[in-house]
Protein backbone atom coordinates (compact mmCIF):
# COMPACT_ATOMS: atom_id res chain seq x y z
CA UNK A 1 0.00 0.00 0.00
CA UNK A 2 2.79 2.28 1.00
CA UNK A 3 4.43 1.31 -2.56
CA UNK A 4 1.06 2.58 -4.25
CA UNK A 5 0.51 6.05 -2.47
CA UNK A 6 4.49 6.61 -3.36
CA UNK A 7 4.03 6.05 -6.69
CA UNK A 8 0.87 8.58 -6.95
CA UNK A 9 2.86 10.69 -5.18
CA UNK A 10 5.25 10.98 -7.84
CA UNK A 11 3.49 10.75 -10.96
CA UNK A 12 1.33 14.03 -9.47
CA UNK A 13 4.60 16.37 -9.93
CA UNK A 14 4.86 18.06 -12.58
CA UNK A 15 7.56 17.43 -15.11
CA UNK A 16 8.70 20.48 -15.49
CA UNK A 17 8.77 21.63 -11.29
CA UNK A 18 12.61 21.31 -10.80
CA UNK A 19 13.06 23.65 -14.02
CA UNK A 20 12.44 26.62 -15.00
CA UNK A 21 10.70 27.76 -18.25
CA UNK A 22 10.05 31.47 -20.09
CA UNK A 23 7.87 31.95 -23.45
CA UNK A 24 8.17 35.25 -24.52
CA UNK A 25 5.54 35.90 -27.51
CA UNK A 26 5.87 39.45 -28.56
CA UNK A 27 4.44 41.39 -25.28
CA UNK A 28 3.23 38.29 -23.22
CA UNK A 29 5.73 36.19 -21.39
CA UNK A 30 4.58 32.92 -20.16
CA UNK A 31 6.77 31.66 -16.93
CA UNK A 32 7.40 28.66 -14.71
CA UNK A 33 9.77 27.24 -12.12
CA UNK A 34 11.80 29.05 -9.76
CA UNK A 35 10.90 32.26 -10.94
CA UNK A 36 12.61 35.08 -12.68
CA UNK A 37 13.08 38.99 -11.79
CA UNK A 38 12.17 41.67 -14.04
CA UNK A 39 15.52 42.35 -14.47
CA UNK A 40 16.51 38.89 -15.74
CA UNK A 41 13.16 39.35 -18.48
CA UNK A 42 14.83 41.83 -19.80
CA UNK A 43 18.11 40.53 -19.87
CA UNK A 44 16.44 37.40 -21.84
CA UNK A 45 14.32 40.21 -23.98
CA UNK A 46 18.11 41.95 -25.17
CA UNK A 47 19.59 38.67 -25.71
CA UNK A 48 16.71 36.67 -27.61
CA UNK A 49 13.79 39.34 -29.31
CA UNK A 50 10.56 39.26 -28.67
CA UNK A 51 10.10 35.77 -29.54
CA UNK A 52 11.48 33.06 -27.77
CA UNK A 53 11.36 30.19 -25.20
CA UNK A 54 13.89 29.97 -22.89
CA UNK A 55 14.51 26.59 -20.78
CA UNK A 56 16.58 24.91 -18.32
CA UNK A 57 16.68 21.30 -18.24
CA UNK A 58 18.84 19.01 -16.02
CA UNK A 59 21.26 22.08 -14.71
CA UNK A 60 21.45 22.95 -18.59
CA UNK A 61 20.22 26.53 -20.51
CA UNK A 62 18.51 26.15 -23.71
CA UNK A 63 17.02 28.67 -26.01
CA UNK A 64 14.32 27.84 -29.09
CA UNK A 65 13.72 30.70 -31.64
CA UNK A 66 12.59 29.00 -34.30
CA UNK A 67 9.61 30.40 -35.49
CA UNK A 68 7.79 27.15 -36.39
CA UNK A 69 8.79 25.59 -33.21
CA UNK A 70 7.54 29.00 -30.97
CA UNK A 71 4.47 28.53 -32.79
CA UNK A 72 4.02 24.97 -31.34
CA UNK A 73 4.81 25.97 -27.89
CA UNK A 74 1.89 28.87 -28.53
CA UNK A 75 -0.31 26.15 -29.29
CA UNK A 76 0.65 23.92 -25.62
CA UNK A 77 0.06 27.32 -23.66
CA UNK A 78 -3.61 28.57 -25.64
CA UNK A 79 -5.95 26.92 -24.09
CA UNK A 80 -4.53 27.85 -21.13
CA UNK A 81 -4.47 31.48 -22.12
CA UNK A 82 -7.84 31.60 -23.23
CA UNK A 83 -9.25 29.77 -19.99
CA UNK A 84 -7.78 32.73 -18.47
CA UNK A 85 -9.55 35.41 -20.24
CA UNK A 86 -12.56 33.39 -19.35
CA UNK A 87 -11.61 33.98 -15.73
CA UNK A 88 -10.57 37.51 -16.17
CA UNK A 89 -14.56 38.11 -17.70
CA UNK A 90 -16.31 36.06 -14.87
CA UNK A 91 -14.15 38.09 -12.36
CA UNK A 92 -15.38 41.63 -14.19
CA UNK A 93 -18.87 39.92 -13.45
CA UNK A 94 -18.86 39.13 -10.08
CA UNK A 95 -17.38 42.77 -9.29
CA UNK A 96 -19.80 44.68 -11.07
CA UNK A 97 -21.91 42.67 -8.84
CA UNK A 98 -20.11 43.98 -5.89
CA UNK A 99 -20.25 46.82 -6.92
CA UNK A 100 -24.37 46.97 -7.15
CA UNK A 101 -24.05 45.74 -3.69
CA UNK A 102 -21.79 48.11 -2.00
CA UNK A 103 -24.45 50.47 -3.45
CA UNK A 104 -27.44 48.74 -1.72
CA UNK A 105 -25.48 48.31 1.46
CA UNK A 106 -25.08 52.36 0.95
CA UNK A 107 -28.58 52.25 0.82
CA UNK A 108 -29.34 50.58 3.50
CA UNK A 109 -27.32 52.53 6.13
CA UNK A 110 -29.02 55.50 4.66
CA UNK A 111 -32.12 54.40 5.49
CA UNK A 112 -31.10 52.66 8.58
CA UNK A 113 -29.75 55.94 10.00
CA UNK A 114 -32.82 57.69 8.80
CA UNK A 115 -35.22 55.48 10.89
CA UNK A 116 -32.88 55.75 13.87
CA UNK A 117 -33.50 59.20 13.82
CA UNK A 118 -36.79 59.16 12.86
CA UNK A 119 -39.05 59.37 16.21
CA UNK A 120 -42.74 59.62 16.82
CA UNK A 121 -43.91 59.03 12.77
CA UNK A 122 -45.07 55.76 12.51
CA UNK A 123 -46.31 56.15 8.59
CA UNK A 124 -42.93 57.52 8.03
CA UNK A 125 -41.09 54.40 10.08
CA UNK A 126 -43.17 51.75 8.16
CA UNK A 127 -42.10 53.33 4.90
CA UNK A 128 -38.71 53.53 5.60
CA UNK A 129 -39.05 49.55 6.48
CA UNK A 130 -40.48 48.67 3.37
CA UNK A 131 -37.86 49.88 1.57
CA UNK A 132 -35.30 48.25 3.31
CA UNK A 133 -36.98 45.40 2.74
CA UNK A 134 -37.24 45.60 -0.69
CA UNK A 135 -33.41 46.43 -0.61
CA UNK A 136 -32.47 43.58 1.29
CA UNK A 137 -34.66 41.51 -1.16
CA UNK A 138 -32.20 42.84 -4.29
CA UNK A 139 -28.88 42.03 -2.13
CA UNK A 140 -30.35 38.73 -1.45
CA UNK A 141 -30.82 38.12 -5.34
CA UNK A 142 -27.59 39.91 -6.05
CA UNK A 143 -26.18 37.60 -3.46
CA UNK A 144 -27.94 34.18 -5.64
CA UNK A 145 -26.03 36.05 -8.61
CA UNK A 146 -22.73 35.96 -6.87
CA UNK A 147 -23.03 32.43 -5.36
CA UNK A 148 -23.93 31.19 -9.37
CA UNK A 149 -20.83 33.09 -10.96
CA UNK A 150 -18.37 31.83 -7.72
CA UNK A 151 -19.30 27.97 -8.61
CA UNK A 152 -18.67 29.15 -11.62
CA UNK A 153 -15.42 30.63 -10.91
CA UNK A 154 -14.75 27.31 -9.26
CA UNK A 155 -15.48 24.95 -12.20
CA UNK A 156 -12.72 27.41 -14.61
CA UNK A 157 -9.94 27.41 -11.62
CA UNK A 158 -10.37 23.40 -11.54
CA UNK A 159 -10.16 23.63 -15.34
CA UNK A 160 -7.30 25.56 -15.01
CA UNK A 161 -5.51 24.04 -12.26
CA UNK A 162 -6.16 20.13 -15.05
CA UNK A 163 -4.64 22.34 -17.96
CA UNK A 164 -2.12 23.70 -16.15
CA UNK A 165 -0.21 20.26 -15.12
CA UNK A 166 -1.55 19.13 -19.09
CA UNK A 167 0.85 22.38 -20.45
CA UNK A 168 3.41 21.49 -17.93
CA UNK A 169 3.59 18.18 -19.16
CA UNK A 170 3.41 18.60 -22.82
CA UNK A 171 5.92 22.12 -22.85
CA UNK A 172 8.56 19.36 -21.02
CA UNK A 173 8.05 16.69 -24.07
CA UNK A 174 8.19 19.96 -26.10
CA UNK A 175 11.50 21.15 -24.33
CA UNK A 176 12.97 17.61 -24.32
CA UNK A 177 12.06 17.00 -28.19
CA UNK A 178 13.34 20.55 -29.18
CA UNK A 179 17.04 18.94 -27.28
CA UNK A 180 16.63 15.94 -29.25
CA UNK A 181 16.41 17.28 -32.53
CA UNK A 182 18.52 20.13 -31.61
CA UNK A 183 16.32 23.05 -32.50
CA UNK A 184 17.07 24.01 -28.58
CA UNK A 185 20.61 25.29 -28.53
CA UNK A 186 22.38 25.48 -25.09
CA UNK A 187 22.71 28.76 -23.56
CA UNK A 188 26.10 29.30 -21.94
Amino acid sequence: MRKLALVTLLLAVPLFAADSYVLRLDSISYMNGKGMSIESLKQLKNAHGKRFLWFERSGHTYVVKDASELERAEAIVRPQSELGQKQGALGEKQSELGQKQAQLGMQQASLGLRQASMSGSVHAQEELSRRQEELAKKQEALGKQQEVLGHEQKKLGDAQDRLSAQVERQLADFADQCIRTGVAKEVR
